[in-house]
């Protein structure tokens, strides 16, 4: 596997959605191969990577311009994946999850899921802070695991009350130099 790629579940989990947010209009709007992917992808196949960027940028428009709301869809987005995943793998998992064991978790649960550049985490006692390093390809990513960041959270019983994101907006939707912090009580 040379191209870069993500799991099916992370891509059909989005298009979910969007289309819970977006309608069938918003599905139609697709690539016809992302239409296909949504169709058809197994849970744990491999789909190109654009494709997840694709579904993002969707997600993204449905904000219409305002970056605020833009943003928001997206981390919506990203706690409906991380609902969506917690009837899988991530049941068993948030049983015994703790913001330390998390994240520890975070770069091995990454690359199980992604050959998309990796994810850096440090841990303090009020908050994680997420780098991704070479996650280019995948715009829109931030916003979105900040999202998945506080389902998981949030299974723990822990509140996030604040998320700072750096390097990303709706004109530069990935960087080099993309992390995010968020903040808990």
């Amino acid at each position: 596997m040379t191209e870069k790629s993500v799991r099916g579940y992370a891509i059909t989990h989005a298009g979910e959605y969007l289309r819970q947010e977006g309608g069938d209009q918003a599905i139609a709007a697709l690539s016809p191969a992302l239409r296909q992917t949504l169709e058809s992808a197994a849970a744990a196949s491999w789909q190109p990577a654009a494709q997840m960027s694709e579904i993002f940028h969707a997600v993204a428009k449905l904000g219409k311009g305002d970056e605020a709301k833009a943003r928001e869809h997206l981390e919506k987005c990203g706690e409906y994946q991380g609902m969506a995943s917690s009837s899988t793998f991530l049941k068993l998992v948030m049983k015994v999850l703790t913001p330390s064991i998390f994240a520890k978790r975070v770069p091995t649960l990454w690359s199980r899921d992604s050959t998309v550049g990796a994810m850096e985490v440090d841990l303090f006692d009020d908050h994680i802070v997420i780098r991704f390093k070479d996650t280019e390809p995948l715009e829109h990513l931030a916003p979105t695991v900040i999202g998945y960041h506080r389902f998981v959270m949030k299974q723990m019983g822990i509140n996030v009350i604040r998320s700072e994101l750096h390097g990303w907006s709706l004109s530069k939707p990935s960087s080099a130099d993309l992390w995010f912090a968020s903040y808990w009580q």
